[in-house]
């Protein structure tokens, strides 16, 4: 159970990495969506403004773009400080000004859109939605302040311009909040999940340590009564010394024989045991499993193959399927144990080189042993490891 166990950490720390990978993502796209000012900008270059003019609108834009991109690249999301509020209101109070002040006909609206998503995602769920809706009905009042006649081409009452700019821009908004909330949501999660795994792995190494202490301490409690007996009869009894000393080496045998057996055993695979770790670090990762077992007793040498197989599999799946499903089934036929492992994970990931070494050294086990393994990626999603031992007599 050791070895498998001990991946879940693994498992536990790449799918919070993973998260974390999504959310930068996630971060350097909403930067990304800057490129839009270009036009504004354009569009306030050739109006031919006083140069004062120019450089006040330049300058606000420069603080807006620098405090937008500090907020969504440094701050982490569902935390609230003082810095984080006040930058996001610097951000709404910029729309505005440049808004009113120029007064280029809305061109600068597009400011309120950077604004509105921002809170939803950097602030925690309460405070970053009140800011949002604060944000839109800011937005929207401004554009209404704006629009001192409606565009000739306006088909509609100018009212319901406003109320279709005020719900893109809670929309939007909302939709900020959502991702962010379901970003803090998962990274909670994988680092809870990280935690069951260390606190497994810890009492692993307990029981470990416990079943050693019950092993070793009355063997080498009787080995240090002997030595010290021993000892104390070397100047009177030679004869009675060296008898004492053959009894410590005799014990001292012993207690070494038994400390192999117990470490073989930790580390013999055997299916039902490669099984429970199979199961409970599976468990753990959030990935059912189905178990088949139709295969009867196998001969040792077959099932330490299988096991190891098992292993491996189950290793490659929590390290790097990202499944939520796995199938086990071990059978027998046509003088054959068949093992089959099979998710619904990332298949096509799971061919790149990184990951023949563990499954290169599997095959010369299960070749060596006149057996057969195949590995591919499934149709689809999902990824598949069989392996074939013959079964002698069968």
């Amino acid at each position: 159970m050791t070895d498998v166990t001990s991946l879940l950490n693994e498992k536990g720390v790449g799918c919070a990495e993973s998260m974390s990978r999504i959310a930068r993502a996630i971060q350097v796209s909403a930067v990304a969506w800057l490129v839009l000012l270009a036009w504004p900008v354009y569009e306030q270059v050739h109006a031919d403004p006083k140069p004062l003019e120019l450089v006040v609108t330049l300058g606000a834009l420069g603080v807006y773009v620098g405090m937008y991109v500090w907020l969504w690249l440094t701050r982490v999301p569902g935390r609230i400080s003082w810095p984080t509020l006040l930058a996001v209101m610097s951000l709404i109070g910029i729309a505005i000004g440049l808004n009113l002040a120029l007064r280029a006909e809305a061109r600068w609206m597009l400011l309120f859109a950077y604004a509105v998503i921002t809170p939803g995602f950097v602030l925690p769920a309460r405070i970053g939605i009140l800011m949002v809706v604060f944000t839109t009905a800011v937005g929207t009042l401004t554009f209404f302040v704006l629009q001192t006649k409606p565009p000739p081409d306006l088909s509609y009452p100018p009212l319901a311009l406003d109320l279709n700019i005020a719900l893109q821009g809670l929309l939007l908004g909302l939709g900020a909040a959502g991702v962010g909330q379901l970003v803090k949501t998962n990274s909670k999660l994988e680092a809870a999940r990280a935690e069951i795994a260390s606190l497994a792995i810890e009492a692993e190494r307990q029981r470990f340590s416990r079943d050693l202490h019950d092993l070793l301490g009355h063997s080498l409690s009787l080995i240090a009564l002997k030595a010290e007996l021993a000892g104390r009869l070397v100047f009177q009894d030679a004869s009675a010394s060296a008898a004492e000393m053959r009894d410590v080496e005799q014990a001292a045998r012993r207690a070494l024989g038994e400390v192999r057996e117990a470490v073989t055993g930790y580390r013999s695979s055997t299916l039902s045991a490669e099984l429970d770790g199979a199961r409970a670090a599976l468990s753990a990762a959030s990935i059912e499993l189905a178990y088949k077992h139709a295969a009867g007793p196998l001969p040792a040498d077959v099932e330490e193959v299988l096991s190891w197989a098992l292993r491996e599999g189950v290793t490659n799946l929590l390290r790097h399927s990202q499944a939520r499903r796995c199938t086990i089934s071990v059978s027998r036929r046509d003088g054959q144990a068949h093992l089959e492992i099979a998710d619904d994970g990332r298949g096509s990931d799971m061919d790149r080189p990184s990951l023949g070494l563990g499954l290169r050294g599997l095959n010369e086990r299960v070749s060596n042993r006149g057996g057969r393994l195949v590995a591919h990626a499934l149709p689809g999603r999902g990824f598949r490891l069989a392996v074939s031992m013959p079964v002698a007599g069968s």
